[in-house]
């Protein structure tokens, strides 16, 4: 018997096995390349989470001297501060929302932001003395929900929304729970925009998701309503 008919049978026995390691070890590979993948997305995200959380913090630092400073200044310069204050927090207010859509703000975050707006409005102390119109409410009423009335309804809604929490009597887990539930809604009924938005969304389909946002329905009344249906 010559030497290729006696190796012959033995690659053919050895093939299947050849086949099946390499198989299993190109499965393995592709596994290991996918949690690669997966984990470095998971870093990437965790990187602009912690620098747009930065970038917001240094953005409530600023607000936070212009605040101290108003008391120095003449009174003349104190309306324009006060507006100029309002402007820029309810601004910083609206991006911190924008961003929570966009997945670069993380849930407990946005929610301890949103709480912490909630104790704004209950602090009946105003910018400037005793002048009412420089409480937090006045500056929402006629700076904040103006600049967002129709660039951005849905902030609206969740301010209302946490304006109506604040009228509660202190700040127990009841209110805890319903902001829970408030964002909740939010996060359900906004979730078709926020997967468009999260994956580069076209001009084209923010012009039509634009026309047809839907009433999120965030007030007690509405909410108990929805719970009705």
């Amino acid at each position: 018997m010559d030497l290729k008919n006696e190796i012959l049978p033995i690659i053919n026995a050895l093939t299947p096995a050849i086949f099946a390691a390499s198989a299993y070890f190109a499965y393995k590979a592709l596994q290991s390349a996918r949690r690669n993948i997966h984990e470095t997305i998971k870093i990437n995200r965790r990187n602009k989470r912690a620098d747009t959380i930065l970038h917001c913090n240094n953005r409530y630092d600023e607000l936070y001297k212009l605040r101290i400073s108003v008391k120095d200044m003449s009174p003349e310069a104190q309306k324009t501060a006060v507006h100029a204050y309002y402007a820029r927090f309810w601004g910083l207010k609206s991006d911190q929302f924008d961003y929570w859509l966009a997945g670069l703000i993380d849930v407990h975050t946005f929610f301890d932001w949103a709480l912490s707006t909630v104790r704004s409005f209950k602090d009946k102390q105003p910018l400037i003395g005793n002048d009412p119109s420089s409480s937090f409410k006045s500056g929402w009423q006629n700076i904040g929900a103006q600049d967002n009335e129709i660039s951005n309804p849905w902030f609206v809604e969740l301010v209302r929304a946490l304006i109506e929490l604040s009228d509660s009597d202190g700040m127990d887990k009841a209110i805890h729970d319903e902001l829970l539930e408030v964002l909740t809604i939010v996060d359900k009924k906004s979730r078709p925009y926020r997967d468009a938005l999260q994956d580069e969304m076209s001009i084209a389909f923010y012009v039509a998701s634009r026309a047809k946002l839907p009433k999120l329905g965030l007030l007690r009344a509405e909410r108990e309503q929805s719970r009705l249906h």
